[in-house]
């Protein structure tokens, strides 16, 4: 196994950002720990959330030809930076944790033109008022149509 810091490096080089999103601060400074945390435990039921590397481990095992750093710079999978490494929430995964839900990549796909990773990531996680104050991620897999209308709402009141 690698030291963390080489890990880290490797992830920083594999997983770098599009082009086309904003720039963000990815030291993980502005996020600290008690936001993470607060995201993580939103996801908790629904898988957690795994670092990228373990993710492309798994994938790798199955060899079916997938590569997770394909899907994350093609922003095809939801993930974010912080403290320097990717993670990824499995919410968006089936209970095989392998394939995608397509009810979350429509969520996905209505929000990531206008936030980043990071941003999306704690929207799922974050009680919404579109939603009586229940978190996304907890509604998606039984009420996508309030979900997706929540998503609009709130990019509208973003962008206009």
């Amino acid at each position: 196994m690698h030291a963390l810091s080489d890990v880290r490096g490797a992830v920083r080089s594999v997983f770098s950002r599009p082009a086309r999103a904003k720039p963000r601060d990815e030291t993980g400074d502005a996020r600290d720990l008690a936001s993470f945390d607060t995201v993580c435990q939103a996801y908790e039921p629904s898988g957690g959330v795994t670092w990228a590397e373990d993710l492309e481990r798994r994938w790798r095992s199955v060899a079916d030809g997938r590569s997770g750093s394909r899907l994350i710079v093609s922003r095809e999978i939801l993930s974010f930076n912080w403290r320097r490494a990717r993670w990824i929430p499995m919410a968006q995964f089936g209970k095989d944790g392998l394939s995608l839900k397509p009810q979350f990549l429509q969520v996905w796909s209505e929000l990531a033109g206008d936030m980043d990773g990071w941003e999306v990531a704690s929207w799922f996680a974050s009680p919404s008022a579109w939603l009586d104050q229940s978190r996304p991620v907890d509604l998606i897999d039984g009420d996508l149509p309030a979900v997706l209308q929540a998503a609009r709402a709130d990019r509208f009141v973003r962008v206009g």
